[in-house]
């Protein structure tokens, strides 16, 4: 039989590589011996080291996901419980970390993460974190501005004094925003 995994094919015996007729021509011709040809499916993924079923051009769900986004296939996919993973780009250009925790993924944007550090807190709901450049995955603080998005709900002058004295109150509690 042929030596590529996914071929039942009988090999040739011409060389001592063992392959079938198809795959000896493949190799002469200079291409990727192991990529699956018309007709046949590849069993495992291509991606180094992983053992899953093939989904999409030659690799599983996760390496096919990752050649997509134009990340490395071949990165370390699992990382410690409660610790934060490797960052990556999402569908919208903002960076982001995931972990588990508890049976549960969770995520959050990296701009965001590095704000909260610079500022020694937790972000307000209100709060927003703009990249100053445009450019959604630089990450610098010189490049992070805080954003506010809180505002008073009525239009009279008393309630305007109010939530500014609230707004005040806040900030000078927690620090100066970034």
């Amino acid at each position: 039989m042929c030596s590529v995994s996914y071929c039942d094919r009988p090999s040739q015996q011409i060389d001592e590589d063992g392959y079938c007729r198809a795959h000896r021509a493949r190799k002469l011709a200079g291409r990727d011996v192991h990529a699956p040809m018309r007709g046949q499916r590849q069993i495992n993924c291509k991606a180094d080291s992983c053992t899953r079923d093939h989904y999409a051009k030659g690799y599983c769900r996760l390496h096919y996901r990752r050649a997509a986004r134009g990340t490395d296939v071949n990165a370390p996919y699992k990382f410690s419980p409660g610790e934060w993973g490797r960052e990556h780009k999402n569908a919208a250009g903002y960076m982001v970390q995931c972990r588990r925790v508890g049976g549960l993924n969770e995520r959050r944007l990296v701009h965001r993460a590095v704000m909260e550090e610079h500022l020694g807190r937790e972000l307000f709901p209100d709060e927003n974190v703009h990249h100053i450049n445009g450019v959604r995955d630089d990450n610098r603080i010189e490049n992070l501005e805080l954003w506010s998005t809180s505002q008073p709900a009525g239009q009279r002058v008393a309630d305007k004094l109010e939530w500014a004295r609230m707004m005040i109150k806040r900030y000078e509690r927690s620090g100066q925003p970034g």
